[in-house]
């Protein structure tokens, strides 16, 4: 079973018109993935209207981010 433990946020939706800002957890990155900060995000119609209604998830699929521990790991290879 896999841990969540790493804190976040996001915008869950429980219904079409049923939102909210949520403290959420995700799990710390595979050896072949990498974590990123996201600082921004868009709500387009896809995660309005897409998905066949299924609820709860979160939206927003498009954004900015920073690459998180990636940075961390490459920090601690190269000594940066």
């Amino acid at each position: 079973m896999v841990a969540y433990t790493v804190p976040c946020k996001g915008i869950v939706a429980y219904s079409q018109h049923d939102w909210k800002w949520e403290n959420l957890l995700t799990r710390e990155p595979k050896e072949d993935e990498f974590l990123v900060e996201m600082v921004a995000t868009g709500v387009c119609h896809t995660d309005i209207s897409g998905y066949g209604g299924i609820y709860p998830r979160v939206l927003g699929h498009e954004g900015a981010s920073r690459d998180y521990m990636l940075l961390i790991h490459l920090a601690s290879e190269y000594g940066i």
